[in-house]
């Protein structure tokens, strides 16, 4: 391997062999200053629902602006209003 690029099989992205199990929550978090390679998700954390609540409130105040067209959907709008991680 060209030494240049020895970096890439770190970077590639993991595929489970069913795609069907591939999910990603509607919300993540990281806090960059304790996890810059963002390998700890810590939307689930009570520490930060501050932090994630402020979040999430700033996204449908701009999908309300800009009338993002997911806002159609009920899904996209419970999330946003955190009825659901």
């Amino acid at each position: 391997m060209d030494p240049s690029q020895s970096w890439r099989p770190r970077a590639d992205t993991v595929v489970p062999a069913n795609h069907a199990l591939s999910y990603h929550p509607p919300f993540e978090l990281y806090d960059l200053a304790r996890d810059p390679w963002e390998r700890n998700d810590v939307s689930g954390d009570s520490g930060y629902a501050p932090v994630l609540a402020e979040l999430r409130s700033q996204l449908a105040s701009h999908m309300q602006a800009t009338q993002d067209p997911i806002l159609k959907h009920r899904r996209a709008q419970s999330w946003l209003e955190g009825k659901t991680r």
